[in-house]
């Protein structure tokens, strides 16, 4: 069940050295290209994620390799190391809050996702189940 349609885009902290060239690119009218980029150091969500698959086939077909420093599932901590050093992070807008105090930048590539709750069609859906997905449904918006 389809739940929400996002974006992962490339965020960074204010003193980030790629806000500065983001800002400077913005007002000449240009953008963000995977070459300025490409070295800096990552957070990346572990191997097992989606995004972690897609940025890894990026960076492959790219014949780049990302320079990681560190793989972790808490989103609340890359943020946070997002914000304080010089790391970037591929996150989704929804992740993001104003009080998070990170900069998109917008770059030559985005990666779309959709969220949703899958459920094995084998097995039986039980009332609270059907339940939470109907209530998921209903505030598809909210989210």
């Amino acid at each position: 069940t389809p739940i929400v349609n996002t974006v992962y885009h490339l965020y960074v902290g204010k003193e980030n050295p790629l806000a500065t060239l983001y800002a400077e690119r913005k007002a000449k009218g240009e953008s963000i290209h995977f070459e300025d980029y490409k070295d800096s150091p990552m957070l990346f969500y572990k191997e097992t994620s989606y995004i972690h698959g897609i940025l890894t086939r990026f960076f492959k077909e790219r014949e780049a390799t990302p320079n990681v420093l560190l793989r972790t599932s808490q989103i609340h901590m890359m943020k946070e190391l997002a914000r304080t050093s010089n790391a970037i992070a591929f996150l989704t807008e929804k992740a993001v809050r104003p009080e998070d105090e990170l900069i998109p930048i917008p770059t030559d590539q985005s990666f779309p996702i959709t969220i949703g709750v899958g459920t094995n069609k084998y097995s039986h859906r039980t009332p609270s189940m059907e339940m939470f997905i109907e209530y998921l449904e209903e505030h598809r918006e909210e989210i």
